[in-house]
Order: structure tokens, then C-alpha cells, then sequence
């Protein structure tokens, strides 16, 4: 019985790390702003003005701060849910993996700096 996912990151082609990232994304534990127990106000985004909560959908499909780093990985300024859910079950995990990289390391230098 199959779930409509590749598990291909289960095989030897997918490094351990990236399968970490994977995982991380998956299942919604990147340590966002929007985590159990936060107070409403601190769950919003810590790079951009628009003060939507900072999830998965946020920070993956669309942060305008990260606009430059979808359009490296996925040669698009947006993601939507449907195109998010897509890549998470496989099709792309190169390009997942490159943009979560990428994005997180990005947005954590500026957590840092500006002690948000």
C-alpha cells in the first residue's frame, strides 16, 4: 500500500545530512517563530514586514525577504501549499534541501545580528 510519497530519500543517493533537512521540513520542526507554547505576537516572521505567523508555508513559499532563494532553487519568487506539499513528498529533494540550506542559513545570520 503505497502513500503517493518517494521515499528516496531513504535510499544511498540522499546524504544523511540532507535527509536531516528533509525531515526537519516534513515534519515542521526548523525552529521557527511559530512554535507550541509562543505567544501570538512572537510567532510572526523575524525577516519581513508583513506579519504573518512564521511556519513552514511562510518561510518556504513566501517570505519576501527569501524571494532570492526560491528563485535559485525553484526558479520561482512564491510557492503555494499545493506546490510546498508537492516537493515535500519528492519531487525535488535536491532543491528542498538546497533552498532549506540556504534560507535557514541566511535567516539565522540575521537572527543573530539583529538579536530578534
Amino acid at each position: 500500500m503505497g502513500l503517493g510519497v518517494d521515499m528516496g530519500y531513504m535510499r544511498d543517493e540522499v546524504s544523511f545530512n540532507d535527509i536531516r533537512w528533509i525531515f526537519k521540513i516534513r515534519c515542521g520542526v526548523l525552529y521557527l517563530n511559530d512554535r507550541p507554547g509562543r505567544a501570538d505576537d512572537r510567532k510572526k516572521c523575524a525577516l519581513c514586514n508583513e506579519r504573518e505567523v512564521e511556519d513552514i508555508l511562510h518561510f518556504m513559499g513566501r517570505c519576501p525577504i527569501l524571494r532570492e532563494y526560491r528563485m535559485k532553487w525553484f526558479r520561482k519568487s512564491r510557492l503555494d501549499r499545493e506546490e510546498l506539499l508537492e516537493l515535500m513528498k519528492g519531487l525535488g529533494w535536491r532543491e528542498l534541501v538546497g533552498y532549506a540550506r540556504d534560507a535557514w542559513k541566511y535567516r539565522h545570520n540575521l537572527v543573530l545580528e539583529y538579536n530578534y
